[in-house]
């Protein structure tokens, strides 16, 4: 699934996204998700037992040596912060001292420059099926904006 993103709200294909500033020329792709899902009526289906891979493409508008990222998701009103090291040796909150095979991402960040990170999420079968709004930020060391922060819709099967 590929969105592209430039305003605020972005409608693409019909698949309702929500950007925050600092967005420009950024996407989600969920590797064996079929590009028109992603939405609360058509949520990317994810099985249990596999490990999926979630690719942020993003162009930052300013540098950024320290970024960190954050994941959460939320369903049924409640929402949940998943910490980065629940995916596996390797992920850390700050991207850049990421060791894990295939992460991709090029530090530090430069303004206007296409950069990448790919986050491996296990789908296990404690996990309950249900629709999750499953939110990816990375933000800068000032607090301020997030550099890109994207948000799609998923389903344990």
């Amino acid at each position: 699934m590929n969105v592209s993103v430039g305003v605020l709200l972005v409608q693409a294909r019909q698949i309702m996204k929500y950007i925050f500033p600092g967005d420009q020329n950024a996407h989600l792709t969920i590797m064996d998700c079929p590009e028109e899902a992603g939405t609360a009526l058509n949520p990317c289906l994810l099985e249990q037992g596999k490990t999926y891979k979630f690719k942020l493409t993003f162009t930052p508008d300013r540098d950024e040596a320290n970024p960190t990222v954050k994941a959460s998701g939320s369903a049924l009103g409640v929402s949940r912060e998943i910490p980065i090291s629940m995916l596996g040796d390797g992920y850390h909150s700050n991207p850049c001292d990421s060791d894990a095979d295939d992460s991709g991402i090029q530090c530090p960040l430069k303004a206007n420059t296409e950069n990448s990170y790919t986050l491996k999420l296990p789908i296990t079968s404690e996990m309950k099926r249900i629709a999750v709004s499953a939110q990816f930020e990375i933000n800068g060391s000032d607090g301020g904006d997030p550099i890109v922060c994207l948000r799609t819709e998923v389903k344990a099967v």
